[in-house]
């Protein structure tokens, strides 16, 4: 929301002159603009509750203003000032006070362009709105292997104020066992048909794998969540994977990660708040030459170019997605921790278009990194890492100051 703010000593002419740039500027960016323009304590009342505010510093003396906007709503600012009337003198004061009191107050100046520098704080405000206060369902424990992701767990409750709902595996195979066998041959020969075809499984496997799908997506509906995590290995006794469904869930816009790992749930959905695009995540599998092999047996197929059904790597039966990729495509990867409070992040550009190995997971992404590459391995944040199409570091620092985390950006 575009908020007005001056002092009531104004000229109100020149005032009107330069809050016509700003609209000029700026009405492509927000979503909403208040007017009139506020002058006194009194008239902030009628403002309603946003994600983020883009104050527009039209005038000097509008400081106590701005703050008492902060103190009401304890909302990010995006504090624009322009050449005149004091106004770049008014935000530095009171971003700095903002900044003293816990809050966050970013500093823009208007002119030409402005939007694209705006943008990106924007969209960052947004996506960490959405996803503070979310219900995040956990099928099953963090898979055991996961020792240091699973010490995430009450310290990203408690940054991020989520909602945790955890159900057994049990109830995931009663629904599994009831999924109406009809639809699920009608996804799977759909599946099956926009693939390149089927190797070493049967369309059994595939019809299979589509009810469990029917079944995670009926779970998630009947609790109302968007994002979830599952203890997926636990599924490889009953003869089927999570991989297909996982996937299947990322392109209709849920948040779906493997093996119960919260911190890289949340990763996820940072990126797809942020990109709208489905995300990646998977194990960092090798490091060479700055070239960074990450894998995993599930990816979106909306995120590939083409895609194989194949088995699961590590246990050789029901469905993996072997996905192909575009050459030269850049992506960010990134990763929250919240124990050590960094969000890295880290871009490159993808260099392979299939598998590179036969002894890692079925999706393989080889991608070329900056000189501090090795960062990855020698600090490491755990395992797995998200990974999402086009470059979004512009947008992961703002998140980082808006979780009051520290941004690291690998180059």
């Amino acid at each position: 929301m575009l908020v007005p703010v001056a002092s009531p000593l104004h000229d109100p002419k020149a005032v009107k002159a330069v809050w016509s740039k700003y609209l000029s500027l700026l009405k492509d960016v927000v979503n909403s603009v208040h007017e009139p323009l506020i002058t006194k304590v009194e008239e902030l009342k009628g403002l309603p509750e946003a994600n983020a505010y883009v104050v527009a510093v039209l005038t000097g003396g509008s400081e106590e203003l701005i703050l008492e906007l902060f103190r009401r709503f304890r909302k990010p600012l995006a504090l624009v000032a322009h050449e005149t009337q004091n106004s770049l003198a008014a935000t530095l004061e009171v971003a700095s006070e903002v900044r003293y009191e816990g809050g966050v107050a970013e500093v823009f100046l208007l002119r030409e362009g402005i939007d694209a520098e705006l943008s990106p704080f924007i969209r960052a405000c947004k996506a960490v709105g959405e996803l503070v206060g979310s219900k995040v369902l956990l099928i099953g424990e963090s898979s055991p292997w996961l020792v240091y992701s699973i010490r995430h767990t009450q310290s990203l409750t408690n940054l991020l104020n989520l909602n945790l709902v955890k159900v057994g595996i049990d109830e995931l195979i009663k629904l599994y066992e009831g999924a109406d066998s009809n639809e699920a041959l009608r996804i799977a020969e759909g599946v099956i048909n926009e693939s390149l075809g089927i190797e070493g499984i049967s369309k059994d496997d595939v019809i299979k794998a589509t009810k469990l799908y029917l079944a995670l997506k009926e779970l998630m509906n009947s609790l109302e969540v968007k994002l979830m995590s599952i203890r997926c290995f636990d599924l490889l006794k009953y003869g089927v994977t999570a991989c297909l469904g996982l996937s299947l869930l990322n392109n209709e816009g849920y948040v779906a990660a493997c093996e119960g790992d919260l911190p890289t749930l949340i990763t996820m959905a940072v990126l797809k708040y942020l990109s709208n695009e489905p995300v990646f995540m998977g194990n960092i599998d090798w490091l060479s030459n700055n070239e960074l092999l990450i894998a995993h047996c599930t990816v979106p197929t909306k995120l590939v170019k083409s895609f194989k059904l194949k088995t699961h790597f590590e246990s050789g039966i029901s469905v993996g997605i072997e996905g192909y990729l575009r050459r030269g495509e850049v992506v960010t990867i990134a990763k929250l921790d919240v124990i050590k409070g960094v969000l890295r992040v880290t871009e490159g550009v993808v260099e392979n278009e299939g598998p590179v190995s036969p002894y890692v997971c079925r999706t393989q992404y080889l991608i070329r990194l900056g000189e501090g590459a090795r960062k990855l391995i020698e600090e490491p944040l755990g395992n797995h890492y998200a990974l999402v199409r086009g470059s979004l570091r512009r947008e992961l620092s703002y998140v980082a100051k808006l979780l009051n985390l520290r941004f690291e950006l690998i180059k």
